[in-house]
């Protein structure tokens, strides 16, 4: 109750991609009879606001003074999907891109148990031109001196470029970082693209990836390599239905199993455990917390369909006092 009431004075400064989440949930018919594909029936569609606006959703009840700078592309009709889902409290400063869309990733579904089939990325990744970069930049550099902490969620999806990660690592005062490896990047967004923070969360195939290593126990590769990946006192790896480890500087400090096995969609479990955490570790929660904390975030969030709704303060209170008793 403390930790909450320290968080309630912090001005939170969310950086990272606006991703639209869009789920045609289908009837799967079978295998068409002219070509090796799977033909299915179109049942409807549902359109959500995730990425970086997810992520600054999950603390809406936590503090009072929350911003968020992201990229929009300019015109793009999904751009009301974020409008109608962002609360009048949080102060939303897209810069509009005019050469590209709102990034969207278009997940077919099957409508029985809500399996995912596949997906398709609707994006342009290439440079940013050099307005837009100055624009970004620009707007960063304004709001990130005043803010108390600052949560990047680097989607690796063009917005985040060399010269902002300098800026961010120079200026945060207390800085949470996740980079996310996915389709769209594999191979191209590691952790080490930064050479600081506070805070960090990854997970396992992530933290395996920067480091270029399959095979070897976790928690010794952690010890013998993450300080060549970034300088960060905090450093925590989900791995899933596994749990979580959680390491101060190159030490294992904490291990913390999951929390549930009831999951209906995996989407932005991660980003809810990482957003719901940077809060708390800013504010001086102890590595057993945030991994408390953070799984809690997680085993909520993987039973919300795609992002119908954020996580409540509220609820997450009484979860932690049941567990507690």
């Amino acid at each position: 109750n403390k930790l909450l009431k320290n968080i309630e004075k912090l001005k939170i400064l969310f950086i990272g991609d606006t991703i639209i989440d869009q789920y045609d949930y289908v009837n799967i018919l079978g295998k068409s009879s002219k070509e090796t594909i799977i033909a299915t029936q179109h049942i409807s569609s549902e359109f959500f606001a995730g990425g970086v606006i997810a992520s600054a959703g999950h603390l809406l009840n936590f503090s009072k003074d929350i911003e968020i700078i992201s990229t929009l592309g300019k015109g793009d009709p999904k751009n009301q999907i974020v409008n109608k889902v962002l609360d009048p409290s949080i102060k939303f400063h897209p810069v509009e891109l005019s050469d590209r869309p709102t990034v969207r990733k278009k997940r077919m579904v099957d409508q029985s148990y809500y399996k995912k089939m596949f997906e398709v990325y609707f994006m342009d990744d290439t440079p940013l031109s050099a307005d837009d970069r100055e624009r970004i930049y620009n707007k960063v550099d304004k709001s990130i001196a005043e803010a108390d902490l600052v949560i990047v969620n680097d989607f690796g999806h063009g917005m985040i470029f060399k010269e902002l990660v300098e800026l961010i690592c120079k200026k945060s005062k207390y800085l949470a970082l996740n980079t996310q490896t996915n389709s769209g990047n594999r191979g191209y967004n590691f952790i080490n693209k930064y050479s600081k923070a506070n805070y960090v969360v990854i997970d396992e195939p992530e933290f395996r990836l920067a480091t270029q290593d399959k095979h070897t126990d976790l928690p010794d590769l952690a010890s013998k390599k993450m300080s060549e990946l970034i300088n960060s006192e905090f450093f925590v790896i989900t791995m899933g239905k596994k749990g979580c480890l959680g390491f101060n500087h190159n030490k294992l400090s904490s291990s913390m199993p999951a929390l549930t096995n009831k999951v209906v969609d995996t989407v932005g479990a991660g980003d809810a455990f990482f957003s719901l955490t940077s809060p708390f570790a800013a504010v001086g929660a102890d590595l057993d917390d945030l991994c408390l904390i953070g799984n809690i975030a997680g085993a909520m969030k993987v039973e919300i369909l795609g992002h119908r709704k954020f996580l409540e303060k509220n609820k997450i209170i009484k979860y932690i006092e049941t567990l507690l008793k």
